[in-house]
This record gives C-alpha cells, structure tokens and sequence, in this order.
C-alpha cells in the first residue's frame, strides 16, 4: 500500500512560528500595547526626518494590539509624558542600529537577558543610533534599512523576540533587509504573534 505523506514548507505558521515573550505590562503602566502611543524627540527628528517614523502605524490591522498615537517634535515632549519615548544614542556602536528599554514603575531599567519575559514592565523607550553609518547597506545609507529597524523595535515594546527559526521571513530578524527571510516590512507570522500575544 502507498502512504502519501504531506510535507508542510518550514516556513508553514501550521506548527507556530511563536517569537512573542511571556511577559506583560503592569497594570497601572500608563501605556499598553493594545494602544501604544510614542513621542519622537528632536534628536531622532533631527537625524532622520519626520516622515521616516510614520512606519510605526505599520503594525496595526483588525486586532487588539495597536498603535494609536505617534506625536513628534516640534511639539513638546512634556506635552505627552505618558507616551514612550524614541530618541537617538551617540554611545552605541556602529553594529547597533536600535535598541528598546524596559523600565519598571519605579524607574529602574529591567536587565534581565529577556525583558519581555518580565511581568514588571511600566515603561518602554526606543533608542536609534544618532549615526546615520550604521544603516549603511552596500556602503550607503539606507532609508530602508532604517525603516525596518524601527518597526522592528516597535515589535519589541509588543514583546517580540527575535526568532530562532530562520526559515522564515520576518521583521524581528536581525540585521540589514534582504528581500527574503530579513524582512523590511511587517509580515503575516508578525501579525499572528502579535495577534496571539494580545488576544
């Protein structure tokens, strides 16, 4: 007798592409994912132009977890206190293009290897390189690159991980876009875990 054995691609969502931590925001934390609000500061504004951030909505579709608001300079940051913060970093190296903090309510960093593991989470706060070199690709700066990197730390205040399977194309992946598995825009496993983690 013939047994016909289906194969599923790897980078099938049928067996989970989960990348999503189990942490989650307090309850008293100003701001939650299921209506992230964001202020761009001067420094990011500055470096990058006010368009490049218009990205950020990028995660939303017809699901709990969202952006609602993105405000910017020139309007004043003490304007929108609750709002997490997305600024630039002079101190990173040039091998890191962004980075996402967690804080605590009382305002200690959250150090743990997975912060979004963490149930302490209060506030978050989005850090781009100020040089404008680390999202050089083939020696050239690029606009898209840098895209891609700020949805990808967005991804992370979603608690997002990075994934371990690399077999699939996705946002959270690191390193420059490809056109393939190092995806510059946000795909379907994205929005299935973001689905997943904020039901």
């Amino acid at each position: 007798m013939l047994t016909l054995i289906a194969l599923l691609p790897l980078s099938a969502h049928a067996d989970g592409n989960w990348y999503y931590g189990s942490g989650n925001y307090v309850s008293s934390a100003p701001v939650k994912p299921t209506g992230l609000k964001f202020y761009v500061d001067g420094t990011a504004i500055t470096t990058y132009g006010s368009s490049a951030f218009s990205v950020i909505f990028d995660w939303n579709g017809s699901y709990k977890g969202h952006v609602s608001a993105v405000a910017q300079y020139p309007d004043s940051a003490s304007a929108y206190p609750d709002y997490f913060p997305v600024n630039t970093d002079s101190n990173m190296l040039i091998t890191i293009q962004g980075q996402t903090h967690y804080y605590k309510s009382n305002g200690d960093e959250i150090t743990i290897t997975y912060p979004m593991d963490s149930t302490s989470i209060y506030r978050c706060k989005i850090c781009l390189n100020s040089n404008k070199s680390a999202f050089n690709v083939s020696g050239s700066y690029s606009s898209n690159y840098l895209k891609k990197v700020i949805r990808h730390e967005v991804g992370h205040v979603f608690l997002l991980k990075h994934p371990s399977n690399l077999y699939f194309s996705s946002v959270m992946h690191t390193g420059a876009p490809d056109g393939s598995i190092h995806s510059a825009t946000i795909t379907t496993d994205d929005r299935n875990n973001i689905i997943a983690k904020w039901k």
